[in-house]
């Protein structure tokens, strides 16, 4: 968990350094390289946990959910925009719930041994990506002083926020009836 952290770290970091940089320094080709490095590395650690499995834990299935709710309010807070424009944003996450919810559906919690393992659905995990990317192109490649490019920046971290909440109930009722049932089975055998 550490490692995200300096991972996210080191990308609020070198946005910041980007952003603030004087456009016609020779140094932007180096700053693309490096952003294009630093997504690169966080979209190959989401794609091998998301693919192999982890060891469940409340904490950790909760974490992303949080992350992109912060994001979005920490978004909708800072890029200026109209109430309605952000209304819409806020209303998306509806929409991106269900589609999370049915796609979750995909995900598995298993046991491997005796820990509890999850893996994250491929279809959710392409999704978030997907935007994430888009996310990512419109904030730092087109011009975000426009209106409507801020207003689909926030669209994009909604619906994704959508999608995480959808696959994080599915895997919590996953993982709770799983552990309810050894439960049962640890009495029945023990009785």
């Amino acid at each position: 968990m550490m490692n995200l952290y300096i991972v996210y770290t080191l990308y609020f970091v070198f946005v910041s350094a980007f952003t603030t940089q004087n456009s016609n320094s020779g140094s932007d080709v180096y700053s693309y390289i490096l952003l294009i490095a630093i997504f690169g590395l966080i979209i190959y650690r989401r794609i091998k946990r998301g693919i192999n499995g982890r060891p469940y834990s409340f904490r950790r299935i909760i974490t992303t959910p949080i992350i992109y709710s912060l994001l979005l309010v920490y978004f909708l807070a800072v890029l200026y925009s109209f109430i309605i424009y952000d209304f819409i944003a806020l209303i998306l996450i509806i929409p991106g719930f269900i589609v999370g919810d049915r796609i979750g559906s995909l995900s598995t919690v298993y046991w491997e041994g005796k820990v509890l393992m999850y893996k994250r659905s491929t279809m959710v995990l392409f999704l978030t990506l997907m935007l994430y990317f888009i996310r990512i192109v419109l904030e730092f490649v087109v011009n975000t002083t426009n209106i409507y490019l801020l207003t689909a920046v926030n669209a994009s971290l909604a619906l994704s926020l959508g999608i995480l909440i959808g696959e994080f109930l599915h895997l919590k009722t996953s993982a709770r009836e799983l552990l309810l049932n050894q439960t049962r089975n640890e009495g029945i055998n023990n009785a």
